[in-house]
């Protein structure tokens, strides 16, 4: 049963390292960050839409004024956090070196959704 169980493991973790550089992690680490800003906007009632395009704008915007960082790199330190608060019992080591990694791009490391002042600014009105 062990020897089960390892192989399984290692057709797992062969397919993981020749599936991340075909499809590349950057589209689902902007992914999680976009989601992240969406419940962000939903929380604060800054959507207008059932897409809430409006709502993620304006807190891209925010986060981009109060952290200085360029409107692309906002879902990038948000997918960051969010993947530095995950626990990975097994790989949390690995899973931490690659946090540090995704920070070096963000100017803040403290970059979370307690942390967004949306006091920055006019207030937002539907």
């Amino acid at each position: 049963m062990a020897k089960r169980k390892c192989w399984i493991l290692s057709v797992i973790i062969l397919a993981v390292i020749v599936a991340v550089p075909v499809f590349g992690l950057k589209p689902v680490l902007m992914a999680i960050g976009h989601r992240e800003l969406y419940k962000f906007a939903m929380e604060k009632n800054y959507c207008g839409s059932k897409t809430c395009e409006d709502g993620i704008a304006y807190v891209t915007a925010l986060l981009q004024k109060q952290f200085r960082l360029p409107a692309d790199a906002v879902p990038w330190c948000m997918a960051a956090n969010t993947v530095y608060f995950v626990d990975l019992s097994f790989a949390n080591a690995v899973k931490n070196k690659f946090t540090e990694w995704m920070y070096q791009s963000c100017e803040n490391n403290n970059l979370t959704l307690d942390d967004a002042d949306i006091t920055i600014g006019e207030p937002h009105e539907h």
